[in-house]
């Protein structure tokens, strides 16, 4: 793109009381656009197998129903992100009361499955995963809607000595809200 500068000097030699010169025209040369520099992505590793046992740990607590061990695996100032509530838990007594005891209430036979290697970059670990049951308790002060549940999410995952210090589930609530029927 070419950026020119007009300097109208008729205007201003006109209000001095001189007569109107031509425009002058100063160009500019033409500017090129800088190359964009591509910044290469974080690279992307399998979580170390301390962090990937610390949450295969944790789905299997999950997955026998266990509020108490599950919720041992997360560090006592945790901050544990659910989609449902669209809220942070920012400790771990609030996290396991708000988050991990309402979903093994709302679902009794909840199920949750890893469905990709947890991957790991810059201290965070990110996994998809299933989850699966059926609605038989209440669920946000909603009642056991009776229906079955098929959900796809991702959750991201930090931890250090040994424990879950963030915690973050991401799902389609309207997935789920049409999957209870509401």
């Amino acid at each position: 793109m070419k950026y020119a500068i007009w300097i109208l000097g008729f205007g201003l030699l006109a209000a001095c009381g001189q007569e109107q010169a031509a425009p002058v025209v100063v160009a500019k040369p033409a500017l090129k656009p800088a190359a964009a520099v591509p910044v290469p992505p974080p690279a992307l590793v399998a979580a170390s197998s301390g962090e990937r046992a610390v949450i295969d740990a944790f789905i299997d607590q999950i997955n026998a129903h266990d509020a108490g061990e599950a919720s041992a695996l997360l560090d006592e100032h945790v901050h544990y992100f659910d989609a449902f509530s669209g809220q942070i838990q920012r400790d771990r007594a609030s996290a396991t009361k708000e988050v991990i005891s309402m979903y093994m209430n709302a679902v009794p036979d909840g199920h949750w499955e890893i469905r990709s290697e947890p991957a790991a970059s810059g201290g965070a670990i990110a996994y998809e995963w299933t989850f699966t049951g059926t609605n038989l308790g209440s669920w946000g002060g909603i009642g056991a809607s009776h229906q079955k549940i098929n959900l796809k999410g991702v959750s991201f995952v930090r931890i250090a000595n040994g424990k879950i210090v963030y915690k973050a589930d991401y799902f389609d609530t309207a997935t789920l809200s049409k999957q209870l029927g509401w």
